[in-house]
C-alpha cells in the first residue's frame, strides 16, 4: 500500500517495526483502519493512542512514528492516511464517521505535507485545528540553484582545499558507517551541549533505532563525510525513499566553523547523489535550508479534538495565547 501511494519511507514497515520495537509502552493501544475490496487493499490508516494525562479513558491518537518521549524522538516525517486516490471521495467520509464514533478524545499528527490525504480528512473531523509549521525545503537537480556570494565564495574556497588534497569529500561505506557514527555523534552533542541542550544522540532508544536501521537495512542509510588535513570536519547521515535522499542529521567541528563545513557538505552530496532530489526535510519560515535549497512546500501541524470538553480546553488555550500575545 505504501508503495502504491508514495513510498515514503516514514510510513513504511522498514521505518514502523523498529519504531514500535524500540518505543512501544505498555498502556499503548494500536488502533489501525483498514479498508478492503474485492480482497485488495485500498485505504489503511496505521495509529494507535495514549492515555492522555494518566486518564486511561480519555486517550489521543497518533500515527504510528510519532509520539515517543520529544527527548527520543526520531522524526517521522510526511506520516500519511494511505488511500488509492480513487477512492478518496468514497471512503473518507466513512473513514471520518467511524473515527468521529470512536472513544478518541484527541488527535495529534505533525510533519504533514501539502498535499496529504490526511488533511482531506481532517476536515470531516469534528473540530480540526490545522496550522502551518514551516516548510520542507529540496535542492532538485532538475531546477537551477542559485546560491548567496558568500556561499559561493565559501564554495569556491573549499574546492581549492580539495584541489590542493587538503579536503576530502567521500561517501561511507556500510562497515566505515559504524565507525563515524560514535563521530557524527560527539560532534552534534558537542554543539547542542555548549547550548544547555541533551542533543538527539543523548537518547538510548534513539540510538538502538538508528543502529538497527543501519545494521539491517543498509539500502536505505547513507552518511558522507567531509575531511580537512585528516580530521572530521562535517559529518551527514541520510535516508533514502521514493528517488529523495532526505538529510536526516549532522555533526560537525567547530574548528572549521569559518568554512562553514556543514553547507559544503550538503553542496557536494545533493551534486553526487544518484537521487533526483535532496531532501532537507522540514525547518522553519527561516532556514539555511531555504538559502541551500531551490524548492519547498509548506507543511502543518494537525490536532483535532473530540467532545464539549476538549472544545472548551482549545478556546481556554487560544485565549490564554492571545492574552500573553497583547500584554
Amino acid at each position: 500500500m505504501n508503495k502504491q501511494c508514495g513510498d515514503v519511507l516514514f510510513c513504511s514497515p522498514t521505518w514502523l517495526i523498529h519504531w514500535i520495537f524500540c518505543y512501544w509502552q505498555p498502556d499503548w493501544q494500536l488502533e489501525v483502519w483498514v479498508f478492503v475490496s474485492n480482497d485488495e487493499l485500498v485505504a489503511l490508516l496505521p495509529c494507535y493512542s495514549q492515555p492522555l494525562a494518566a486518564n486511561a479513558k480519555r486517550r489521543v491518537l497518533y500515527p504510528l512514528g510519532q509520539g515517543e518521549p520529544e527527548e527520543c524522538e526520531v522524526a517521522s516525517e510526511f506520516v500519511d492516511l494511505l488511500m488509492l486516490p480513487a477512492w478518496r471521495a468514497r471512503l473518507l467520509p466513512e473513514l471520518a464517521n467511524k473515527i468521529n464514533a470512536s472513544n478518541v478524545t484527541k488527535i495529534t499528527w505533525r510533519a504533514i505535507s501539502a498535499n496529504a490525504s490526511i488533511l482531506h480528512l481532517a476536515r470531516l473531523l469534528r473540530f480540526a485545528s490545522i496550522r502551518g509549521s514551516g516548510f520542507r525545503y529540496k535542492n532538485c537537480k532538475q531546477i537551477d540553484l542559485t546560491l548567496s556570494s558568500q556561499i559561493k565564495r565559501k564554495w569556491q574556497k573549499i574546492l581549492r582545499y580539495e584541489h590542493n588534497k587538503k579536503a576530502v569529500f567521500s561517501w561511507l561505506r556500510q562497515d566505515e558507517a559504524a565507525v563515524f557514527w560514535p563521530e557524527l555523534k560527539r560532534l552534534h552533542q558537542l554543539r547542542w551541549q555548549k547550548q544547555g541542550k541533551l542533543g538527539a544522540f543523548s537518547c538510548n532508544s534513539f540510538n538502538a533505532f538508528h543502529m538497527a536501521l543501519i545494521t539491517q537495512h543498509p539500502e536505505c542509510c547513507y552518511m558522507s563525510v567531509l575531511t580537512i588535513d585528516n580530521e572530521p570536519a562535517a559529518i551527514h547521515y541520510y535516508l533514502e525513499s521514493a528517488g529523495c535522499l532526505h538529510f536526516y542529521q549532522a555533526g560537525w567541528s567547530a574548528t572549521y566553523a569559518s568554512l562553514s563545513p556543514s553547507a559544503m557538505l550538503h553542496l557536494w552530496t545533493a551534486q553526487h547523489s544518484h537521487c533526483a532530489n535532496y531532501d532537507f526535510m522540514m525547518g522553519g519560515n527561516i532556514s539555511y535550508k531555504q538559502e541551500l535549497g531551490n524548492a519547498k512546500e509548506a507543511c502543518y501541524q494537525l490536532e483535532v479534538y473530540f467532545g464539549m470538553r476538549a472544545v472548551m480546553q482549545v478556546c481556554l488555550n487560544t485565549l490564554k495565547r492571545m492574552t500573553g500575545r497583547y500584554k
